[in-house]
């Protein structure tokens, strides 16, 4: 205290002052100032530092929605039961009268057949995955009335297709009984496109076959399609035969062209085994530079070929490579527009090349042998 007092007279005195120490007190006042303020411009540099190298952290707003006439949820009402007769007539009905979305699983459920397609025997295009017929969003029926047996009642085969993409066909055989039908058998078939497999019905070597010509695949420049032959084989609907029966290849200037047809041409049966003879026929141009007279169409040659195909112990048919003039080889690489090779065409028709060399023509005979000299750039 006594010091304290001191101070303030030595201030306060009226005597001589000491500008000295004065000096001082005022230098170490500035120093506090100036290390307080300095300090406060550093943790403000500092935090700014820190805000620009960090992202900034932003507490997103809430919205509270506002829900007026708010309903319980209710699952959508089952799809009702529909009663099945063994009838093709009523089944149709049934198929048109909810055409927009039939429940096809419950007419699968009541045949006691399942929806996965059968297509065994069905060599068009392949799918990735194994299709199935599950659902029918737009369907379309075909009902025919055919005898399949030859005991001169008409029996009846019902096809369901259903639109839309690649498309499925599924074809169900009845079998006229006494009191009315017996469920035969179906098959299927995956390619339904551009149009619903055709029927029709021939009688060979007395006996009645229902035949199915189907759409196998098209394409730029390309098209296949399908003939498969049937019958009721003691009381079971079931396919006997299958073969392209029709493709075509027009391929760029340039590449061979080919137009293949093939067609039944007798049924026979021998020691109680049918036979089948199919005559299969390719017929290959091109539309090529000469070396003279510019572009033009020229025809190379026709193979025809005959086929025989032998019951087997099963009831189903194959091809008899001893009685045949065409193997399965040919039939499922000549006679498809997936694109011959030159070493497949040298395999197939050597005897028709040679029959080309020959030719006074010199346009088909160039054409030929620059088209087999390109023979690398295949890739089998």
């Amino acid at each position: 205290m006594a010091a304290f007092q001191l101070r303030l007279r030595q201030f306060g005195s009226s005597g001589p002052v000491d500008f000295g120490m004065r000096f001082r007190h005022s230098l170490y006042l500035l120093a506090a100032v100036l290390c307080f303020f300095g300090g406060a411009a550093v943790v403000s540099m500092v935090d700014g530092l820190r805000q620009t190298t960090q992202p900034r952290q932003t507490v997103p707003a809430v919205v509270l929605p506002i829900f007026t006439n708010l309903q319980p949820f209710r699952p959508p009402p089952p799809t009702p039961r529909l009663s099945f007769s063994m009838d093709p007539f009523m089944i149709r009905k049934l198929i048109g009268g909810n055409r927009s979305e039939f429940p096809v699983d419950q007419l699968w459920e009541f045949l006691s057949i399942g929806p996965e397609m059968d297509l065994l025997n069905n060599p068009s295009l392949k799918r990735d995955e194994e299709p199935e017929f599950a659902s029918c969003p737009s369907c379309e029926t075909e009902l025919r009335l055919i005898d399949l047996d030859g005991d001169r009642d008409n029996d009846a085969v019902l096809g369901i297709a259903s639109l839309g993409g690649f498309g499925d066909y599924r074809l169900l055989a009845f079998e006229r009984v006494k009191g009315g039908w017996r469920f035969a058998g179906y098959t299927d078939h995956d390619i339904n496109k551009y149009y619903s497999p055709r029927l029709r019905t021939t009688r060979l070597g007395g006996e009645t076959f229902l035949v199915l010509k189907c759409q196998g695949g098209s394409g730029t420049g390309l098209r296949i399609s399908f003939e498969r032959w049937y019958t009721l084989y003691e009381g079971e609907f079931r396919e006997l035969i299958s073969f392209p029966d029709e493709s075509f290849t027009s391929q760029m200037s340039g590449e061979l062209v080919q137009d293949s047809k093939a067609r039944v041409v007798g049924y026979s049966v021998k020691n109680g085994v049918g036979r089948f003879a199919v005559r299969f026929s390719n017929r290959f141009s091109a539309h090529a530079e000469c070396t003279s007279g510019g572009w033009r169409d020229i025809d190379l040659f026709t193979a025809r070929k005959n086929a025989v195909y032998v019951e087997q112990p099963s009831g189903s048919y194959a091809l008899d490579p001893a009685a045949s003039e065409i193997s399965e080889d040919e039939i499922y690489e000549a006679h498809t527009p997936w694109g011959l090779s030159p070493a497949q065409f040298r395999r197939f028709y050597r005897g028709e090349m040679r029959s080309v060399q020959k030719r006074s023509s010199s346009c088909a005979k160039y054409w030929l042998n620059s088209w087999l000299a390109r023979e690398n750039e295949w890739d089998r």
